[in-house]
């Protein structure tokens, strides 16, 4: 059997990287500055920081998330990778060092040889590390090349290995590669910004891409992916669909012809796993312009709703943001319809009330409470009325309405806010017809997304809505007594977000200041998906077997949230992911574990 070309490279760097080495005092120097030995025309570069530090957080964040499985987890990485040196060593491998996958070439990932790539390892003893990777027949044929680097075979594959004398060995497959590192190269500490390159040195894994070398390669093969998608969409009967995507498309397709560098990490902390995401744009560009339009938001104002709901979120807003994504909360209307006009309408005129920030607590189906601070309120709510007004029975205003909506001016006055009122009925099996055309259904699909839709929108929604002259709030809830109960809350401080511990335990591994932040309540968000999972299967007639009761979680999970945090400005934009070790095993403990069991 022919192994594949990348085997022994991912191998080798797989052992690095959860290998336990002996422990050694790093050689000074060059090795304190290790990005300096990442050539700075590398287009993508791999960064894992430290063998030990990485293998032992990783065991701790195993430990904690899958209690049951944690020795078994790290008794089969032993195993595995034992079996995969039998007879070579890492002693020489120094401990806790920045190790780096460094590929030089990207045209060489896609063809049929071995791809133009290097690892950069920290050793305390060049030779001691060549030896210990080495067989002893393997060492004995070890050769020096005239253009200084050496040659030996692994396991019948040419190896080439390069000391740098720095702290620094290199392994690779390629003598050019090898070669390139015998010389002298400004490193890639000297190209990124210090934001950028202190993100990719002090996470446990990260990723650099070099993205005007990635659009100087593949810019036409993007280009064109962009230009088919846009004839797909075309051609799309669902305008409503169209109009959203090309929205959510545009920008991202902007972001990635203008951005030159592309960061995604890895921080594998005990407590749970924070996934950052960073792109860099020239100050100049089409995509900078557009971040220029973000504002950042302290999460004090988040932590003032009320506890108990399954998401929260926040958001910076300006009449130009409202504008462009401000339609996106009425749900999915074709833009050419009557409602359609109507929603842009409504957007224009709340636009023109000058939004400046907005935070939401919701629940699954329709409730909760959206605070939005304008520079004048009483025109946003003005504007949010007369759309009430104007929708009628059959038009579509995130599902069809079953009839008109019942609407009622000051309906109610509450803690200094004069609210109005509106009642809207879905008709939900006019809805799913409308989308089952568009999408081709069958009887059976139809009726899955009916019993899916019932679980996550409900029959309708009682909305009340209005001003104290501050801000707009707007509250969803089954009558008036909870709609009430949400706003004394928030103007209370009473039971609030910020004191609830899942919040804390959250708040603290994302950023203060966000452009846009969501945390999604996991068990709760879980549950929900789970029996909407399983309702749509169980209407559809699949052959997809369900075992009785599996929708009934074994245990009722504490809250706990999944953290994201977007941070966009002048030049860079960041996506922050938190998810909790807490999480991962509360959603094992309410639907994994049980399957497990035989008899089940």
């Amino acid at each position: 059997m022919t192994r594949h070309r990348w085997f022994p490279w991912a191998a080798l760097g797989c052992a690095l990287v959860l290998t336990l080495p002996a422990a050694a005092a790093p050689v000074p120097g060059e090795q304190d500055k290790p990005l300096a030995q990442v050539p700075v025309k590398a287009p993508i570069v791999i960064q894992l920081k430290g063998l030990d530090r990485t293998r032992e957080r990783l065991t701790a964040l195993i430990k904690n998330a899958m209690p049951d499985y944690a020795d078994l987890a790290k008794e089969k990485i032993k195993e595995a990778f034992d079996e995969g040196l039998k007879g070579r060593n890492l002693d020489a491998v120094t401990k806790d060092g920045h190790i780096f996958f460094v590929f030089t070439d990207l045209a060489s990932l896609n063809g049929p040889s071995q791809p133009k790539m290097a690892i950069l390892v920290p050793v305390t003893d060049y030779k001691k590390f060549r030896d210990g990777i080495l067989k002893d027949e393997e060492r004995k044929e070890v050769k020096t090349d005239p253009l200084g680097y050496e040659n030996a075979n692994i396991d019948g594959q040419a190896t080439y290995f390069v000391n740098r004398k720095n702290g620094y060995a290199v392994v690779t497959p390629d003598p050019d590669v090898a070669a390139s590192f015998v010389k002298k190269y400004d490193g890639l500490d000297g190209k990124l910004s210090k934001t950028l390159a202190h993100r990719l040195m002090d996470a446990d894994v990260s990723i650099y891409v070099d993205m005007v070398a990635v659009n100087k390669e593949h810019g036409e093969a993007i280009k064109a992916a962009q230009a088919q998608l846009e004839q797909a969409l075309q051609g799309s009967p669902d305008k409503s669909t169209t109009e959203m995507a090309k929205r959510i498309y545009g920008p991202i397709f902007q972001a990635v012809s203008d951005s030159t560098a592309l960061l995604v990490s890895a921080d594998l902390r005990p407590e749970g796993v924070l996934m950052h995401t960073e792109v860099e744009v020239p100050a100049d560009c089409k995509t900078s312009t557009m971040l220029k339009a973000w504002k950042m938001l302290p999460t004090t104002d988040l932590a003032r709703l009320p506890a108990g709901s399954m998401t929260y979120t926040s958001m910076a807003y300006t009449p130009e943001l409202m504008k462009t994504f401000g339609s996106f909360a009425y749900g999915v209307v074709d833009p050419d319809s009557k409602e359609g006009k109507a929603i842009k309408k409504l957007i224009e005129e709340m636009a023109a009330a000058g939004p400046k920030a907005q935070v939401s607590a919701g629940n699954i189906p329709s409730s909760g409470i959206v605070v939005t601070k304008f520079d004048n309120p009483a025109k946003a709510a003005d504007a949010q009325l007369k759309l009430y007004k104007e929708l009628k029975e059959g038009e579509n205003f995130g599902a069809v309405l079953k009839s008109d909506p019942v609407v009622k001016e000051n309906a109610k006055k509450h803690g200094g806010f004069e609210f109005n009122s509106v009642s809207i009925k879905w008709d939900l099996e006019k809805t799913i017809e409308k989308q089952a055309a568009a999408a081709g259904m069958n009887e059976e699909q139809k009726k899955a997304m009916l019993e899916y839709m019932k679980s996550i929108v409900g029959e309708g929604s009682d909305i009340w809505f209005g001003t104290d002259g501050k801000s707009m709030v707007q509250v969803t809830a089954r009558d008036w007594e909870s709609a009430r109960d949400l706003l004394d809350r928030y103007q209370k401080g009473e039971h609030t977000l910020g004191s609830s511990q899942a919040y804390k335990d959250t708040i603290k591994n994302l950023a203060a200041d966000n452009s846009m932040m969501m945390l999604v309540d996991v068990p709760q968000m879980t549950e929900v998906m789970v029996k909407a999972v399983a309702t749509v299967l169980q209407a559809s007639g699949l052959p997809i077997p369900i075992p009785p009761g599996f929708e009934k979680p074994a245990v009722k999970a504490k809250t706990t949230f999944l953290g994201l945090g977007l941070n966009l400005e002048p030049g860079r934009g960041s996506l922050d992911l938190w998810l909790s070790a807490t999480s991962i095993n509360d959603v094992y403990k309410m639907y994994v574990e049980k399957l497990l069991k035989p008899n089940f």
